[in-house]
């Protein structure tokens, strides 16, 4: 089987980090690490669309891809979420919503 494409994932310490989750729509697919961060990629050419980092430092375990927006779990418990086209290593739109 051939590789279709592939992308290199920009650099933020991801020497030591490891691939947690990825998800993938008609428009993005995003890859979340153990270093906090998650990096979305155009499913058009795999350029890189936008980078967020989770603002306690913590591990990205889930990552999810919901029209525009990506929304995350990490290891504190906190679900965040960002709008891919507005934001990049800034606030989330929804910060630490705990998880029941």
């Amino acid at each position: 089987m051939d590789l279709l494409n592939s992308a290199s994932v920009p650099c933020h310490d991801n020497e030591n980090a490891l691939v947690t989750d990825l998800s993938c729509n008609d428009n993005y697919i995003a890859v979340a690490l153990t270093n906090a961060y998650v990096h979305v990629f155009s499913c058009l050419d795999c350029s890189h669309v936008a980078s967020f980092k989770d603002p306690c430092g913590e591990f990205v375990w889930a990552v999810s891809i919901v029209d525009d927006k990506v929304i995350i779990g990490s290891v504190d418990g906190a679900l965040r979420v960002w709008r891919v086209n507005e934001r990049s290593d800034g606030e989330s739109l929804y910060n630490k919503i705990p998880l029941i």
